[in-house]
Parts: structure tokens; sequence; C-alpha cells
């Protein structure tokens, strides 16, 4: 319930404070990706976020490989 202070609009504040808006809507936060296994933060979240970030992979791509490389690791 606290108030939210101003924020110029259009600077990276807003952006990051409506992308948080947006994740509470769609209740999909995800928890800090080096929580993930060591296998799964270096051979799979490393290489998909520099892929996506070059252009190379589309979010939803790093997202359904990275959720296929943790099911392999883990089995669920």
């Amino acid at each position: 319930d606290a108030p939210m202070p101003p924020v110029r609009q259009g600077s990276i504040t807003a952006e990051t404070l409506a992308a948080g808006a947006r994740i509470s809507q769609d209740d999909s936060a995800m928890d800090f990706i080096a929580n993930a296994t060591g296998a799964i933060y270096a051979k799979s979240w490393t290489p998909q976020l520099q892929k996506l970030f070059a252009g190379q992979q589309t979010p939803q791509g790093m997202l359904s490989s990275v959720q296929s490389d943790y099911a392999s690791q883990v089995g669920n």
C-alpha cells in the first residue's frame, strides 16, 4: 500500500515498474536464475540469454529451451 514515487515517463525506472506490474498481473515471476542448478545455469540459462540478446533467440524460445533442459536434467 506504499505510494509510488513519481518517475519520468520513458525512463528505465518507468519501464521496470511497468514490467513488474505485468509480471504481477500474469502471475509469472520466477526465482533468481543463479539459483538454478550449476549445469542449467552454465549450459542453458547463460547461452540462451546470450542468444536472446544477440537476436538469435526469441523470449519464448529461450524459455522453452531452458525448460526442456531443466526437465531433462531433473526429470520434471
